[in-house]
């Protein structure tokens, strides 16, 4: 007979020792059936660098505890003073670390850590600080259109300073730069314009004895209508002493008018029939010639006999009062010829209605006033409060007194109403005006208090950005920040 041992396959344990970590639990099965090697374990402060030895990828003939090493973790972290946060890194001792992305802070330039980053984890935690350097950018100031006048560099959130010279510009005057008082500088460059008011000249006009004509005055470069010719009793007007230009100048001038005088005939007619007649230039003295000799009968023909006699036509004026406005020369000339209408008059300010009576078409039989007639002209001064509240407009009778409240100025918040720009007139001047408000920004304290104490005070400007302070400390006592 055959007899055949029979068997009973042995379980055996593999326990696990963590010193502290997280807890394995023991593998307990068959003799060398195949092992699930199980999750390493973790422990506070300390890295897993493995076990003591290799756990098996099949259960041995026997029972065996396996023991956890580690190495001690430390932590580097970054102060990046203001900037962007950076997340702390924590690795073993010698371990590699790799230097995180740079922060960003607004106006500064990332430059270092102090101190430096290491390349891999020392035997302590660090602690490393943001290093910067602060940005600076550029302002132009701007003449006018595209002309640089002047380019500084400023450094972030330092106040901008105008130029202490100002620009020119030929027919212009200066009235100062678009920029509010105690601007900073922003973490970009920026420009800021001259601005100006275009000034006026005026062309005067010397008719040496003719017709009046009104000066021109208005802003430089603005387009000229020449006027209407002067006329002078006696003379003929030949044009200026010099061409009156299409646009105002730069300057005030003055041009006077060039005449040739006129040469007019003295005629000497006798019974219908022209006798004799001589030139004569206008205003010079006459020489009469000597009487034409006509036999008078000293007893009567036994024919008609006609004697002819003459009358002088007479001449009479018509004057012009302007009432305030530019002249009119006034129109003399003989009864019953045609009058030529005078151009209407101007004054400033006003708006000519016409004359108190009709110019007659012919001479009448008399000398005569006609006045002129006017209504005062009404102008708007407008405000652009830049962002204030809303101002209403005033509209008023030219060079009437202007009254306007302190309760009319504009608020806006964060800022402190400076006043107009342009300063506003006492009277309502000509053509109105627009007047842009000025500010500047408020400062407003950020306190802070410690146990109901006032631990310190800092001061900002209205919407810049506040920067936290560093904690307070008190001896004994650990902050609390609710």
């Amino acid at each position: 007979m055959t007899i055949k041992a029979q068997w009973q396959i042995n379980q055996y344990t593999i326990t696990f020792d963590t010193d502290g970590g997280t807890t394995i639990s023991p593998i307990t099965q068959d003799y060398n059936t195949a092992i699930t090697k199980p999750s390493d374990p973790t422990k506070t402060g300390s890295s897993f660098a493995g076990w003591d030895k290799a756990i098996p990828s099949n259960m041995p003939a026997e029972n065996i505890t396996i023991k956890a090493l580690w190495k001690k973790l430390y932590t580097i972290t970054f102060n990046t003073d203001g900037g962007t946060e950076v997340a702390s890194i924590t690795k073993a001792v010698g371990e590699p670390v790799t230097a995180p992305a740079n922060p960003t802070k607004t106006g500064y330039t990332f430059a270092s850590w102090n101190p430096a980053f290491p390349e891999t984890m020392p035997e302590n935690n660090l602690e490393l600080k943001a290093v910067w350097n602060k940005n600076q950018h550029k302002v132009t100031f701007y003449n006018h259109d595209d002309i640089i006048f002047k380019e500084i560099f400023v450094g972030y959130d330092e106040y901008i300073v105008k130029p202490t010279e100002n620009p020119e510009w030929p027919g212009h005057t200066f009235l100062g730069w678009n920029l509010q008082p105690e601007t900073k500088m922003p973490d970009e460059d920026v420009s800021y314009r001259a601005i100006w008011d275009e000034a006026e000249f005026t062309i005067t006009f010397d008719t040496d004895g003719g017709s009046v004509i009104a000066p021109i005055t208005q802003k430089y470069g603005s387009e000229i209508t020449a006027p209407a010719n002067p006329t002078k009793t006696g003379y003929t007007f030949t044009g200026w002493n010099e061409e009156i230009p299409s646009t105002m100048p730069a300057k005030n001038m003055t041009i006077k008018a060039q005449w040739q005088i006129n040469k007019y005939s003295l005629n000497y007619v006798i019974d219908g029939t022209l006798y004799k007649s001589v030139k004569y230039a206008y205003n010079t003295a006459v020489t009469a010639e000597p009487a034409a000799e006509k036999e008078i009968p000293s007893v009567m023909p036994a024919n008609d006999v006609t004697i002819t006699g003459s009358f002088s036509i007479n001449q009479y004026t018509i004057t012009f009062d302007a009432d305030g406005g530019t002249e009119i020369a006034p129109i003399t000339q003989n009864y019953n010829t045609a009058i030529t209408k005078p151009s209407d008059p101007t004054r400033t300010g006003y708006t000519f209605t016409g004359w108190d009576k009709e110019i007659p078409s012919t001479m009448p039989a008399e000398n005569m006033t006609i006045k002129a007639l006017w209504q005062i002209n009404q102008y708007t001064i407008t405000f652009d409060t830049d962002g204030g509240s809303e101002v209403t407009p005033i509209t008023q009778d030219y060079n009437t007194e202007i009254a306007m409240p302190i309760s009319n100025n504009p608020t806006k918040e964060g800022y402190t109403f400076m006043g107009w720009n342009p300063e506003l007139p006492e009277k309502m001047p000509l053509n109105g005006l627009s007047v842009k408000a000025q500010w500047q920004i408020k400062e407003y304290s950020l306190n802070y208090f410690v146990d109901g104490t006032l631990y310190k005070s800092v001061k900002y400007a209205y919407n810049t950005a506040v920067t936290a302070e560093p904690a307070a400390e008190k001896a004994g006592y650990t902050r609390y920040h609710p």
